[in-house]
């Protein structure tokens, strides 16, 4: 690159950096001393993502420079470094304003220490964590639980959506005498179980209704009687009833079946299925519903929420927040934790929804102005039908940055290795999932039958692939013969 080219490039930086320098944390939000670094290194690169910096990338990579696409905990610096090396080039003085910023040495050490008040320390033999999902017979079932423990479980889930009180303490109780018996640190998270709306079947004498494509079936309202001249169900949030509008889109059981709205009635909505096995799909109850497109107004803490804290602030480490949407749905949940005396429990945010996507930057920044340990769960498979499969791909990479931005510890869940869990086989799409899940703290794996199976398989890859894969960074270990 010649020198005039090089003089350009310098100006575009020094551009860059003077946008950078005018972004500030807002009043209204006080990070604590801890935070403070990770504040602003959030804010200068929510600042930078504004631009389109894909020019600029370009004449970096010429010169031999980082091209800034894996400095998102350090951006700043990463700017000045660069600022520095092109001054450098030009054989001219480095005048720009030089201020402090979080380094890349600082940046990675906070990220550590946050995983580590979040999750517990890392095993010698590698770097990202398991959270396993306990079943239910393991409320009646020590061996189980410690075997998990024995396996490497370093933190156990247990999700409030399922089961009463009374399995949750036996699970913990199972919990702790493991971890203690095998020396073991394993952390207690309990998932909130949020305004997830599920499906109920209208008889009790079926297990499931089989629906096909051009299937018209119906959700109706508790106080409606069941008819079988159609097919219908009912819901947990019948509420939804007042809310959609004909023509939106509905999914269900993970986006397995596919449905339009069709018509609208006092009691009552109609969906047409668009898509779904060849063969027909077996609808069950207790299976997730989606709606994407439809203002629902329904806030992240619903009254069994509420219920179930007093629970979870006498036995878990961290709570698990189920469809946070809005800093307000924040505050909603430290309240409740006031309220409960439970100030210093860990806090895992469940990233579900297209809000909640748009809103991160905002909640993560909310986060900052307290003490609690705090970690991102990308929960894929309501995100997915929400953003959409064309941009959930996308979408998870950006909260994956954006997160490694705050220093914010991520948790990648949703059917890793599920083919394996349920059948004993993964399927080669569940390996190259792996690689992406390297890219975070922690892997949250769901209920299976050969759980066991799938953490000992987990472990193997993940300290061999860690070799090779830092993070989003790619290393570049001594090649070596299969």
């Amino acid at each position: 690159m010649n020198k005039k080219k090089l003089a350009l490039l310098k100006q575009e930086l020094e551009s860059v950096i003077e946008q950078l320098q005018n972004v500030s944390v807002p009043k209204d939000v006080k990070p604590i001393k801890r935070k403070t670094s990770s504040a602003d290194n959030l804010l200068h690169y929510a600042s930078i993502r504004e631009l389109d910096l894909s020019e600029l990338q370009k004449k970096l990579k010429k010169i031999g420079v980082s091209r800034l696409a894996r400095s998102e905990d350090h951006i700043m610096h990463s700017l000045h470094l660069i600022h520095q090396l092109v001054c450098a080039l030009l054989k001219e003085p480095n005048d720009i304003n030089k201020q402090k910023y979080i380094t890349i040495a600082r940046a990675e050490k906070k990220l550590i220490k946050n995983t580590k008040l979040l999750l517990g320390r890392k095993t010698k033999k590698k770097r990202v964590r398991l959270m396993v999902t306990i079943p239910s017979e393991a409320a009646t079932n020590y061996q189980l639980i410690e075997d998990l423990v024995v396996q490497g479980m370093n933190c156990a889930r247990i999700n409030c959506a399922h089961d009463t009180e009374k399995e949750w303490v036996a699970m913990a109780n199972h919990i702790r005498k493991a971890a203690s018996k095998h020396q073991r640190l394993v952390k207690i998270a309990m998932d909130l179980g949020g305004p997830k709306i599920r499906t109920l079947l209208t008889s009790e004498d079926v297990d499931f209704m089989l629906l096909n494509k051009g299937d018209t079936i119906e959700i109706i309202d508790d106080s409606l009687p069941h008819t079988k001249e159609i097919k219908q169900i009912r819901c947990t949030f019948p509420e939804i009833i007042s809310k959609v509008k004909p023509g939106e889109p509905i999914y269900f059981d993970d986006g397995k079946i596919e449905g339009t709205i069709t018509y609208v009635e006092d009691k009552k909505i109609g969906i047409n299925i668009t898509r779904c096995k060849l063969e027909g799909s077996k609808l069950k109850t207790d299976k997730g519903i989606n709606l994407p497109e439809t203002n629902l107004g329904i806030a992240g803490l619903t009254p069994k929420d509420k219920e179930d804290f007093a629970t979870i602030a006498k036995i878990a480490d961290i709570v698990n927040f189920s469809f946070v949407n809005t800093t307000d749905d924040l505050d909603d949940l430290f309240q409740l934790m006031e309220t409960h005396k439970a100030n210093t429990i860990s806090i895992i945010l469940k990233i579900e929804t297209k809000k909640a996507y748009n809103n991160l930057k905002d909640i993560l920044l909310a986060t900052m102005t307290k003490e609690n340990a705090f970690g991102v769960m990308i929960a894929r498979g309501d995100l997915a039908i929400e953003v959409g499969w064309l941009n959930s791909g996308r979408v998870q990479n950006e909260i994956l940055r954006m997160c490694t931005a705050a220093h914010t510890p991520i948790i990648w869940a949703t059917q890793v290795l599920e083919n394996l869990a349920k059948n004993g086989i993964p399927s080669r799409s569940e390996i190259s999932d792996i690689n992406n899940a390297l890219k975070a703290e922690c892997i949250m794996l769901n209920k299976g039958p050969y759980m066991l199976e799938v953490m000992q398989f987990l472990n193997e890859v993940l300290q061999n692939e860690e070799l090779f894969q830092i993070k989003n960074e790619a290393m570049l270990p001594k090649l070596k013969r299969l």
